[in-house]
């Protein structure tokens, strides 16, 4: 396997590790693994990291909705480590750029289940939704991500991009262009912070309202197995009128015999039939692919509807 291009073997205050496996950077485990992967501790170090590279790097969060290729990937891969989570402080470079925004500031690679909580803790509303989802703040504002009706673009003001070339950039919710499962963040741009506006509640009406969501998605959804999350978004309103009501992807794909439909490893949840999970650990990307379109196919034949893959294959 050749080693991407890179001038340093260490860099102090950035981890490096190479050769790493899949099932150690994605929830789903699928797929070969990262040739080069950088966790720089602080954003000077990642903004003085990206011009050293000769290729031009990916950014992956938590890897909770990512499917790698069957072979290494060789562009060199930045994460935000633990040291990037957790609240910004006020008088860091991040914090001055988002004091302008209503809401409190985090770093994109706080965890989404852990502001659920803590935020239901202090009785502020808005994140209770979030309960259960694995994915990181960054990757949750990049594809809005959302559950219960609601969604992160609802708490969002404002948040710091950085692209490839080392450029930090502030945008406010309006330039975010959010719609659903969407928002204008480009692939090849890592969110870096984001301020998040909750609104003051009961204490115990908040936590039961959070409760009730983790309950719900423990029982419909098979979260103790290796996944990448909901397969595909829900189908919106093909603008043609139809004496039929939309109904959520898993519909359709129950109804065209996918619910439980394996293949190489990998199958429909026997549990909610729009989650893939990784059944053997030889499973491939090439057969979540298949399936994907296997899915696509049959549906689109069956009801005339596209539907639009939530997990990103790379």
């Amino acid at each position: 396997m050749s080693q991407p291009a890179f001038k340093h073997d260490s860099i102090l205050n950035c981890r490096i590790r190479k050769e790493v496996a899949s099932n150690q950077v994605t929830t789903f485990g699928v797929g070969k693994g990262i040739s080069l992967l950088l966790e720089p501790e602080s954003v000077e170090k990642l903004l003085e990291i990206i011009p050293t590279l000769n290729d031009q790097p990916r950014f992956i969060g938590n890897g909770s909705n990512l499917v790698l290729p069957d072979y290494w990937v060789t562009a060199p891969i930045i994460r935000l480590p633990k040291s990037l989570s957790g609240a910004v402080p006020g008088d860091s470079l991040v914090g001055d750029m988002l004091a302008a925004f209503k809401g409190e500031a985090f770093y994109a690679g706080s965890s989404l289940i852990n502001l659920s909580r803590t935020f239901s803790q202090q009785g502020k509303s808005g994140l209770e939704f979030a309960a259960g989802i694995p994915g990181s703040l960054g990757g949750a504002v990049k594809m809005n991500a959302g559950a219960h009706g609601e969604s992160i673009s609802d708490v969002i003001t404002g948040v710091v991009i950085v692209d490839n070339s080392a450029q930090a950039k502030v945008l406010s919710k309006n330039e975010l262009n959010f719609s659903y499962r969407h928002s204008l963040i480009k692939e090849d741009v890592l969110v870096l912070a984001a301020s998040i506006l909750l609104k003051e509640g009961n204490q115990e009406e908040i936590r039961s309202r959070r409760e009730s969501c983790l309950e719900y998605r423990t029982k419909t959804q098979p979260l103790k197995m290796p996944s990448a999350g909901s397969l595909f978004r829900n189908p919106v309103d093909p603008g043609v009128p139809s004496e039929e009501p939309l109904r959520a992807a898993a519909f359709y794909l129950e109804k065209v015999g996918l619910k439980g439909y394996r293949s190489g490893g990998v199958g429909y949840s026997e549990l909610h039939s729009n989650w893939l999970v990784r059944l053997e650990d030889f499973a491939r990307a090439e057969s979540v692919v298949e399936l994907i379109e296997l899915g696509r196919k049959r549906v689109f034949e069956a009801y005339g509807l596209n539907l639009t893959p939530e997990i990103l294959v790379w």
